[in-house]
């Protein structure tokens, strides 16, 4: 296995050297869907040759990094299991990567990543006055959601869109702004927009904390998607809800999916906790959500 770096390491940066590394060594397909704010590439990489296609993604918000290194591990795991013919936790790769194309976008917010890791001095000069004070003064930005205009991006999907608004704040954030519009930021318009063109069988998003798997929205989910949302909780332990009583409203990215295509979308919530997560949780997460990520072609193959 080419080794990866401690999940602590996981930010732009090394997700983007990390990356590149997976695609000498296997001839990973890799390509970006579109830039950040600050001109950061929203990597998305293809395991898989088949037809049917689910999409994964992660990082929607700058201190829920650690679901990127959960994505990417899994990226890595994949393809070594791949090179050596062996089964992942019980499924043959090898013949499911025929029927079946995981797309991964494991950085959706990654100007919102670098600002939680590393502070205030990777960000443009002319952005940091005006950040600062939307964060309320306060240099620590550990608790920051938002990208780099102080939009949350998973308000910001055409899903009651407008509850969302009305129900957050109405200027930028260091979380819940919806934005001036449905996918006025570039970060969740090149999802919407992939997700368009790409149509996936299943979309899953993944956030953090709670070690739960949200899987309706508004009772529109159809009649499969409890079916495989049983089946992910059995192979994560996570517990099943089916709406996020804790939204304002809605904007979220698999709530628009369900809403708009009538297929089957989670949100899985990993860890426990206060964001970001003790890196102490890793393995653990790790753990739980192989499992659930190795059988995810078996639904439609």
């Amino acid at each position: 296995m080419l080794k990866l770096g401690h999940p602590t390491n996981i930010g732009y940066t090394e997700l983007t050297a990390q990356l590149t590394a997976l695609a000498k060594k296997y001839s990973l397909e890799i390509k970006s869907i579109g830039a950040s704010l600050l001109g950061r590439q929203l990597w998305t990489v293809r395991l898989g040759q088949g037809t049917k296609s689910i999409y994964l993604s992660g990082a929607y918000h700058g201190n829920e990094w650690l679901t990127a290194a959960v994505l990417l591990h899994f990226i890595n795991a994949y393809l070594e299991a791949l090179e050596k013919g062996a089964l992942f936790w019980g499924v043959n790769l090898a013949q499911l990567s025929t029927q079946v194309s995981l797309w991964i976008t494991p950085m959706v917010n990654p100007d919102g990543v670098t600002l939680v890791r590393e502070g205030l001095n990777e960000i443009p000069s002319q952005y940091r006055s005006t950040l600062w004070r939307w964060n309320y003064g306060n240099n620590n930005f550990r608790y920051w959601k938002a990208n780099i205009r102080g939009v949350d991006l998973n308000r910001q999907f055409q899903a009651d869109w407008h509850k969302a608004y009305l129900n957050g704040p109405k200027l930028p954030a260091p979380k819940y702004f919806a934005g001036e519009s449905p996918e006025s930021e570039p970060e969740s318009r090149a999802v919407a927009q992939f997700t368009r063109k790409l149509i996936p069988e299943m979309v899953i998003a993944y956030h953090s904390q709670g070690e739960v798997i949200y899987w309706n929205y508004k009772k529109k989910a159809p009649p499969t998607a409890r079916r495989i949302a049983r089946e992910l909780s059995r192979l994560s332990g996570y517990t099943l809800i089916g709406s996020n009583p804790q939204e304002a409203g809605s904007g979220g990215f698999k709530d628009w999916f369900i809403d708009h295509y009538q297929r089957p979308g989670f949100t899985i919530e990993i860890g426990r906790g206060i964001n970001p997560l003790p890196l102490q949780q890793f393995d653990r997460i790790w753990r739980q959500n192989a499992p659930l990520l190795a059988h995810l072609g078996t639904f439609f193959r």
